[in-house]
């Protein structure tokens, strides 16, 4: 379960980013073809918490969430997909990344959370309540621009994750996109 709860902690990930005021959110994003943050992540449980770092960016139509336990990773149609302590990766022929797709990602929210929005001086909070799959509740928090600054999410166990992006650029990322050859990634059917 916790691999299915990691998959809809990234795509959330990658669905607040483009969420919220939207039409001044898709009139922000439409022309940013790039997005690379370093990103810490906090994995908080019952027994114990865990800090990790790594790097969050979109190329389109690339787009990669890598920690130092974990890889999601899209590119030339294909997403590869690992977790350590795996003893492979999986990969899966795609012809799109669907949470690269501002429209689906605004009606995949409203139709799994109850949304909310709330203006303050620097952004704006966006938050889902009452969740209809592994992920029950969410808050995110993006600047003025429309850029994340934090995305926290709650799963039906109750564990909490907290992603704080630092060192946020809309510029070209550069190779970040390569796939790792240190990790056997095996067809997934």
């Amino acid at each position: 379960m916790k691999g299915n709860s990691i998959t809809i902690g990234i795509c959330l990930t990658f669905s607040v980013i483009f969420a919220g005021y939207e039409d001044s959110l898709i009139s922000a994003w439409d022309g940013r073809d790039n997005f690379s943050a370093k990103i810490t992540r906090t994995n908080i449980t019952f027994i114990d918490t865990t800090i990790e770092k790594g790097v969050f960016a979109i190329g389109k139509p690339d787009a990669i969430y890598r920690t130092e336990t974990e890889l999601v990773l899209f590119t030339a149609g294909t997403l590869y997909t690992f977790t350590s302590g795996s003893d492979v990766g999986l990969k899966l022929p795609m012809k799109d990344f669907v949470y690269a797709d501002i429209g689906t990602l605004m009606k995949k929210l409203r139709e799994e959370f109850e949304i909310g929005y709330i203006h303050t001086d620097s952004g704006v909070t966006i938050t889902g309540k009452k969740g209809l799959g592994d992920i029950t509740e969410f808050t995110a928090v993006l600047d003025r621009h429309y850029l994340p600054v934090s995305i926290n999410w709650v799963d039906i166990f109750g564990y909490k994750v907290i992603l704080e992006f630092e060192d946020v650029d809309t510029g070209n990322p550069g190779d970040i996109f390569e796939i790792p050859e240190e990790i056997d990634f095996i067809l997934q059917e």
